[in-house]
């Protein structure tokens, strides 16, 4: 992955401070450029291997949100790898859709002020991969180009079903088969059940989605699952008669309620073809998670329901779960350890370097999320907290006494068998004070070997990895009070 990031170096993206004003010279053209040039780099340099048996290995939901730099430095503390939808890439598609999307247009009119817009999130972006970079660089996080393996709609392209009339679309009257027929019964069903369209509206240059107003005739709504962040919206473009001259069509979006009225029959069809499209869309990005996850032989994670449900149904009978033990969704704790905003990314490779104590560690969160798993309900906050606290926060609490009762001894008898060694060079080892100072000192090194033994057995506490990884972090806390 060091080639990736020898790429960014090229165009100036190495340092935090460097970053905004390397970006903001970036012309359209110039942004396009380096877009098609990364996702060349990527595509050759990224290896998706099957992990070793015993492994922990983590692939990310794409339909959730991103995964918060906090919450990797977080998963970093127990997975053997996480592997990153690499977000620069979906500056690709963002950039083509920058004059299309009318939520964009909407809200920004001048084309030139949508492309600060987007600049602005392109510098957050790339500052949060520079952040993770000693993880990339360490084996730890993985970047996938995975928005490179899925189709996607051109949105500059026409499709039979971009047009809907009272009989259907345009793919339906060519008699072309709707492809959601052949999904098995049981998606059919759960999405039937589960997926809602909301009525959209244009408010102050935003889109306002009205989640509790009735659904009616309307050019603008939004599809999706409830309880979810990825809705999508959908326009029905009123179209023109066709000019005879250039032979083109006009279409133009009706945001204001100023056009013509829908035909309840063309507005039902076009719903309706919508949730499909979007199902499909939905699918076919889980899908891809769910076989990348597997050929990884990592744990898929997400804080969905929706991808947690359709992940576990039975595809051989109607809507049934597939049976827990078979589940491949884990998901996302969220707890919040001590000292843990304070530590860094390089003192999270720095301390899993010890593998044994890194080991225990994930033997003992590994047991935290069984009892959790156990419960047979959904714990709250306080009573996850509570088995986090037992399980890990306890263990860590008797290395941190121990370990400073260790010092303090080995710091006692480290000045004196320095002493004693010092002696003995001066005097030649010749004398009684030298030979006492011997005897000694090998009584000083044979209690230092017993410390040295009771740290390394602490090594194998499960709490271990955790007051390592966070000491720096517990010194500057003291140094603040």
């Amino acid at each position: 992955m060091e080639d990736v990031y020898s790429y960014l170096d090229q165009f100036g993206f190495s340092k935090k401070k460097r970053i905004e004003r390397a970006a903001m010279k970036l012309r359209r053209n110039d942004l396009e450029t380096f877009l098609e040039g990364y996702a060349e780099v990527i595509k050759k340099v990224t290896q998706i291997k099957r992990c070793t048996i015993g492994s922990i290995e983590l692939f990310p939901d794409s339909w959730a949100a991103p995964v918060p730099t906090a919450m990797i430095r977080q998963l970093s503390l127990y997975a053997d790898a996480i592997y990153i939808h690499d977000p620069i890439l979906d500056y690709i598609y963002d950039l083509k859709v920058l004059d299309l999307n009318p939520a964009y247009v909407i809200q920004y009119p001048d084309p030139e002020e949508r492309l600060r817009k987007l600049r602005a999130r392109f510098v957050e972006t790339i500052q949060e991969v520079l952040q993770i970079r000693p993880l990339v660089s360490a084996g730890i996080i993985k970047l996938v180009p995975s928005q490179l393996l899925v189709h996607r709609k051109d949105p500059s392209a026409v499709y039979g079903d971009s047009f809907y009339g009272p009989k259907g679309s345009a793919d339906e009257l060519a008699g072309r088969p709707d492809p959601v027929n052949r999904l098995p019964m049981a998606i059919r069903d759960y999405a039937t059940s589960k997926l809602y369209v909301y009525p959209v509206r244009v408010v102050n240059d935003h889109y306002e989605i009205c989640r509790g107003e009735p659904l009616s005739p309307i050019r603008m709504i939004a599809v999706g699952f409830p309880d979810e962040l990825g809705l999508k919206i959908f326009n029905l473009f009123e179209i023109d008669a066709m000019d005879e001259e250039t032979r083109r069509l006009g279409m133009h979006l009706d945001y204001k309620g100023e056009g013509n009225h829908v035909d309840p029959e063309t507005f039902e069809n076009w719903v309706r073809g919508s949730k499909n499209n979007f199902l499909l869309e939905r699918l076919n990005a889980l899908q891809r998670d769910l076989y990348l996850a597997a050929f990884a032989g990592a744990r898929f994670l997400t804080n969905l329901p929706t991808s947690r449900d359709l992940a576990r149904l039975d595809l051989g009978s109607p809507i049934a779960e597939a049976h827990a033990g078979e589940a491949s969704v884990y998901s996302l704790l969220q707890t919040s350890l001590p000292y843990f905003r304070q530590v860094t990314e390089r003192q999270i490779v720095k301390a899993r370097a010890n593998e044994v104590a890194f080991y225990e560690f994930r033997v003992a969160l590994r047991k935290a999320l069984k009892e959790i798993g156990c419960a047979g309900r959904q714990l709250n906050q306080e009573e996850i907290d509570v088995v986090v606290r037992d399980i890990l926060l306890l263990p860590l609490t008797k290395v941190e006494a121990r370990m400073k009762a260790l010092r303090r001894n080995v710091f006692v008898d480290g000045v004196m068998l320095a002493g004693t060694l010092a002696a003995t060079l001066l005097t030649g080892g010749n004398t009684l004070t030298a030979a006492a100072g011997l005897l000694v000192a090998k009584q000083t090194m044979t209690d230092y070997k017993a410390q040295k033994a009771d740290e390394d057995k602490m090594k194998e506490s499960p709490g271990f990895f955790y007051w390592d990884v966070t000491k720096k972090a517990r010194a500057q806390e003291r140094k603040r009070k």
